[in-house]
């Protein structure tokens, strides 16, 4: 009904209703039945008003509980990718928002440090390559009594020396994700081999957040370069009273809205803090939102809505029949046709539909639903 159908309601029900001369105070008696407030509507004026009934009685309430929260990355599926050693970039492969795949190249440096570590490794592989065959060969000789015991104990000391030289060399290389094989290959055509070039990897499928380098830069060891997010899946980061955090467990939903974009999905919950703030009596609490669309973008602030399990209400009334009034509630509770007494209640839970009334009303008495507004306009302005 709009604003309009409102006010002609409400003329209609002032010029041809009968109300008692007493003031429109509420009736605070605890026993329903001690109302003095009554409104009494003459029959024309109730047929125009199109008032709604329904009995008061046991009904299930589904709570709901809403917290604002905000799109998040999931904290272990973002990476920052460091250049590993000092360079200048020679080459980007990858800008902002664009998609990268797990071991694509996004970054290319020139690098002398580079050059230098791979030098030391082919150097410790050629000496553990010549301490191999010398140590043979005085093991043999030795076996053969041609050689000493001093010889053939500085051979196997010297292999043991580049044992370790090359494996140290070898892992120095591995850090800088370089796998063995590829080092072998500057072996195989050592006068062809860029020994500068260092290719930097993305080290999981995702999207380019942020790009910290510009080509012909120079960069440190440790300097960020990178930061790579995998969006497909994102978090929803939210606060909830301390009180109704026990209403949420690891793996429950929650129905998440952006009302920006006209859009709701739910949420698997995936984190209860157990700690609660001090200061503002929350918890924190994390859920994963599927995003394989991308429609959901970190930064984004969206409401959060959590349903409590159903409990039954022993008496309850649809929420069009409660009333706001005087810093209080009230209902209109008719008596008999065209006849309605105005009834302070005590409200408890609430959901979509109804409210449970903890006080105030008795199971199976009839309350306005549809337009009880109406009657309390009428009933303020009868006693105005």
């Amino acid at each position: 009904m709009n604003l309009s159908t409102l006010t002609v309601a409400g003329m209609a029900l002032c010029a041809l209703v009968a109300c008692d001369q007493t003031l429109p105070t509420i009736d605070t008696d605890a026993d329903p039945s001690g109302e003095t407030s009554v409104l009494q509507v003459a029959p024309e004026a109730l047929r125009n008003a199109q008032l709604g009934y329904e009995k008061a009685s046991s009904h299930p309430i589904q709570e709901r509980i809403s917290a604002y929260g905000e799109i998040t990355p999931q904290a272990d599926k973002m990476a920052s990718i460091v250049s590993r050693v000092s360079g200048i970039v020679v080459d980007i492969r990858k800008q902002l928002g664009e998609s990268v795949d797990e071991g694509e190249v996004v970054a290319v440096l020139e690098s002398q440090a580079l050059a230098e570590a791979v030098m030391r490794y082919l150097q410790a592989e050629s000496t553990l390559e010549a301490a191999k065959k010398a140590f043979a060969r005085e093991k043999e000789l030795f076996g053969k009594k041609l050689t000493s015991a001093e010889a053939y104990q500085g051979a196997e000391q010297a292999l043991q020396t580049a044992k370790i030289t090359h494996a140290t060399t070898r892992q120095s290389l591995q850090l800088l994700h370089f796998e063995e094989s590829e080092l072998h290959a500057y072996l195989d055509a050592p006068e062809s081999a860029d020994l500068t070039r260092f290719p930097i990897r993305s080290p999981l499928n995702g999207v380019v957040t942020n790009r910290e380098i510009h080509r012909g830069e120079a960069v440190a060891a440790d300097a960020p370069l990178f930061k790579i997010a995998d969006l497909e899946e994102v978090c929803v980061h939210f606060h909830v009273p301390l009180e109704s955090v026990r209403y949420l467990e690891k793996g429950g939903l929650v129905n998440v809205a952006d009302d920006s974009a006209a859009q709701a999905a739910d949420a698997t919950v995936t984190f209860v803090s157990p700690i609660a703030s001090e200061s503002s009596r929350t918890v924190t609490v994390r859920a994963a939102l599927t995003n394989t669309q991308g429609h959901w973008r970190p930064g984004t602030p969206v409401t959060v809505t959590m349903k409590r399990t159903a409990a039954n209400a022993a008496i309850a009334i649809p929420s069009d029949a409660l009333l706001d009034y005087e810093g209080g509630y009230v209902v209109f509770v008719q008596e008999r046709e065209g006849v309605f007494h105005l009834r302070e209640v005590e409200p408890g839970r609430r959901d979509d539909a109804f409210v449970e009334i903890k006080s105030g009303l008795r199971e199976g008495e009839t309350v306005v639903t549809t337009n009880a507004f109406a009657l309390k306009a009428l009933w303020q302005s009868q006693g105005a």
